[in-house]
């Protein structure tokens, strides 16, 4: 079968071009007036919600080539399976979202340093493996999704507050990346109280028709 190819630092252009056409061509005055530092900041933090969205749109990828290869997204059930089929002598659970994760490099849909680049969210490409501690991942999970339940379903999501619904107003100035079983990843606005707002109900809401009867099983980064 043929593996998806990934290509992590191929978005250091993305995140370059974002720097360059922000600051390349003609500003309004009123930019102009703007503080250095700010603009600065706003061009970062830009460039984070870019790179967070293309590494959820790769981790999106490989959790659907790995669910057309076992018939399911990782999860406690699948770790058995993953061993029979690779022989492989990694430490297999499902306990946090990072366990459910690494079945995608023990099946051999991502090598392990693509995913310290995917996973370690708006990071940009690179800086992971140049680190002097292996990369911290980020992305938090729903382990009880099914590919043959609502597309709208979410499926990952950052930057999830460690063991909490809500999410952190800095990491991606006020805003939320959230992939769905439909491989859709879209960005949302933030509330003050750290929750995605959507059709004027919380994201976790379980009166979300996208839920349905199923039991949200969220796992979070390991701490």
């Amino acid at each position: 079968m043929t593996k998806t190819p990934f290509c992590p630092s191929c978005l250091k252009g993305i995140a370059l071009g974002i720097l360059l056409s922000s600051s390349s061509f003609g500003q309004a005055p009123q930019a102009k007036e703007e503080p250095m530092a700010q603009q600065i900041e706003a061009q970062r933090i830009k460039v984070k919600q870019t790179i967070a969205v293309n590494n959820m749109r790769q981790l999106a990828l490989a959790l659907f080539e790995f669910e057309s290869e076992y018939g399911a997204y990782p999860n406690a059930e699948t770790v058995a399976l993953v061993k029979k089929n690779t022989g492989t002598d990694m430490e297999l659970k499902a306990d946090t979202a990072d366990d459910c994760f690494r079945q995608l490099i023990a099946a051999n849909i991502i090598a392990a340093e693509a995913a310290n680049d995917i996973l370690s969210g708006g990071k940009a490409p690179g800086q992971a493996e140049a680190a002097a501690k292996p990369a911290k991942w980020v992305f938090s999970y729903n382990a009880s999704a099914k590919a043959a339940g609502n597309p709208q379903r979410p499926l990952a999501f950052y930057p999830l507050i460690q063991g909490k619904t809500t999410f952190d107003l800095e990491a991606l100035g006020g805003k939320a990346v959230i992939l769905c079983v439909d491989n859709s990843v879209r960005s949302f606005p933030i509330d003050k109280e750290g929750r995605v707002m959507i059709n004027g109900k919380d994201l976790f809401d379980t009166e979300q028709p996208y839920w349905g009867n199923e039991k949200m099983d969220i796992k979070w980064p390991a701490k």
